[in-house]
């Protein structure tokens, strides 16, 4: 056996080691369960207050393989992912191994799944993670529904809308809040980017846009690092109406909705 094999049958002397690795859209983190910075595979994870919950398999029929890790909501990958309103893909890699191995060669791969959902509760933020066969088997099929909003999601292949052409490339210029910022140019009249996002260049982290004044921009949650003079791109955003898709984007012959749904039902009332 391996001396990590022998760690883990051993009844005394193993002394398990964790470690998480975050891998996403806008960056990769790394963290430990350990109380020092572990080196592992030539890569550092830092110690913070991380632990996970066993992890739950569910019978054939369920087909769920699940794991909910727990962590503080200061840390950065809390503040890039779990504040978006569509959040990117991230997954979660756990490592283990033993004190006292060669790290380096030593390890295993323990879990490996797709986070699902952030909750965050007081300075606790839970995340959901679910295993890939889970993450598959429950994943949505696409849709669409008899309803007045549009289906498509905006600049998607069916709303056939260019991103290019409704976004606008700025720097910011003064930041009076967290979530209130001034930009050098907004490119677009008050309103309009509302429901849009603000993305940074610098990291690629992006907030729903739920003000905008001219050139003052308000945004649902802060970024975890932003400053005056950061170059950021702003997308105007659509609520999935019909005069939404005609006064904003002049698209309403792609409008994946049904408008003109009539408001009373013949069904309903007495005769």
């Amino acid at each position: 056996m391996t001396a990590y094999e022998d760690a883990e049958a051993t009844v005394h002397g193993g002394r398990p080691l964790e470690v998480f690795k975050f891998e996403g859209s806008f960056s990769t983190y790394r963290y430990t369960s350990s109380l020092e910075d572990v080196v592992l595979g030539s890569n550092t994870y830092f110690a913070v207050p991380i632990k996970r919950r066993a992890v739950r398999v569910g019978t054939h029929a369920e087909a769920t393989i699940d794991l909910v890790v727990e962590m503080p909501h200061d840390l950065p990958v809390v503040a890039a992912y779990a504040y978006t309103v569509a959040p990117p893909e991230l997954e979660l890699t756990v490592y283990r191994s033993h004190y006292g191995l060669d790290l380096d060669t030593e390890y295993v791969v323990a879990f490996t799944g797709s986070v699902s959902s952030f909750s965050i509760t007081g300075n606790v933020a839970k995340v959901k993670v679910a295993g890939l066969f889970s993450a598959l088997l429950g994943s949505s099929l696409p849709s669409v529904h008899y309803q007045l909003l549009c289906n498509h999601v905006v600049f998607d292949s069916r709303c056939t809308v260019l991103r290019s052409s409704y976004k606008k490339d700025t720097t910011i210029v003064a930041i009076s809040t967290p979530t209130i910022i001034q930009v050098d140019d907004a490119g677009f009249a008050s309103n309009i980017l509302i429901g849009g996002e603000m993305v940074s260049d610098e990291n690629g982290e992006r907030r729903m846009i739920s003000g905008h004044t001219d050139d003052t921009i308000t945004i649902s949650f802060p970024f975890s690092d932003i400053n005056v003079g950061d170059g950021i791109e702003l997308v105007v955003g659509c609520d999935h109406s019909i005069e939404t898709c005609a006064d904003k984007f002049s698209n309403t012959i792609n409008y994946g909705g049904f408008p003109f749904i009539p408001d009373y039902n013949p069904f309903d009332g007495k005769l």
